[in-house]
C-alpha cells in the first residue's frame, strides 16, 4: 500500500530509522539510497523536493549518514527512468559528491530492446544487446572514475520472467533467461579487468566472445 508522506515526515521518518539501526547495530555502516536522483517528479508534485535537497535535509537532522546511494537506470520508460545523456550523469554524481559522503552506484542499467514506452528515449541508436554492452562500458567508466563512487552494482544478473519482474526492468540484466551471458556481461568483465590493471579499456569495440 502507498503511503503520502510530507518531506518533513519523510526526513523524520529517514531519522528514526537510522536511529534503529545504530542502536541496534552501532558497528553499521548506512546508506542513504535514493530511487530517482535526478528528480523527475518535482516536476509533477509541487510539493516534492529534489533528491539532492531531501539528502541535505537528512544530513541537516543531526544523524550520522555513511554514504548516499544513486540508482541510475534509464531507458524503459518508467518514472523518472527516461533516457538521459551521460553528461547528466556525470553531473550528478557531481552534485552529490558535494555533500562530502561517499557514493554507491546501487543499481545501475538499460534494456537490451527498446520500449514501447515512446517516453523511454533511446542512447544514440535503438537498444539491443550490444548496445546494452556499449552504454555499460561508457557508464562504468564515469562512475568508476569520480573518485566518490565507492561502488557499482548492475540492477539485475539476470532477465526476469514477468511473473517475477515487479517493477524491475525488462531485459535489464546481463544473463538471458536461458541462462546465456549477454554482451554486455562480457562488457563488465572487461572494463574491471582494465580498471584492475590501470589500463584504459576498449570502450567501442564489439565485446570479445560475442556472436553475430
Amino acid at each position: 500500500e502507498d503511503y503520502s508522506l510530507s518531506t518533513d515526515q519523510m526526513v523524520e521518518l529517514s531519522r528514526l530509522v537510522i536511529h534503529v539501526i545504530r542502536k541496534l547495530q552501532p558497528s553499521a555502516k548506512v546508506t542513504v539510497d535514493l530511487d530517482q536522483p535526478f528528480g523527475d517528479h518535482t516536476g509533477r508534485n509541487a510539493e516534492s523536493v529534489s533528491p539532492r535537497l531531501y539528502a541535505e535535509m537528512v544530513l541537516d537532522s543531526g544523524v550520522h549518514v555513511d554514504a548516499f546511494g544513486l540508482r541510475v537506470q534509464m531507458g524503459d520508460g518508467a518514472h523518472g527512468r527516461e533516457t538521459r545523456d551521460l553528461l547528466q550523469v556525470a553531473r550528478l554524481i557531481d552534485d552529490f559528491a558535494k555533500l562530502e559522503r561517499p557514493i554507491h552506484i546501487t543499481a545501475m542499467g538499460v534494456p537490451d530492446l527498446p520500449s514501447s514506452d515512446h517516453n523511454a528515449g533511446r542512447w544514440r541508436q535503438e537498444w539491443s544487446p550490444e548496445h546494452q554492452a556499449r552504454w555499460l562500458g561508457h557508464a562504468m567508466i564515469i562512475c568508476a572514475s569520480h573518485p566518490s563512487v565507492q561502488s557499482v552494482c548492475w540492477q539485475a544478473l539476470y532477465d526476469l520472467t514477468p511473473e517475477e519482474r515487479h517493477h524491475a526492468m525488462e531485459r535489464g540484466g546481463l544473463i538471458t533467461e536461458q541462462g546465456q551471458a549477454k554482451p554486455a556481461l562480457r562488457r563488465l568483465l572487461e572494463v574491471a579487468r582494465a580498471l584492475h590493471a590501470r589500463t584504459k579499456p576498449v570502450l567501442d569495440a564489439q565485446p570479445q566472445g560475442t556472436g553475430p
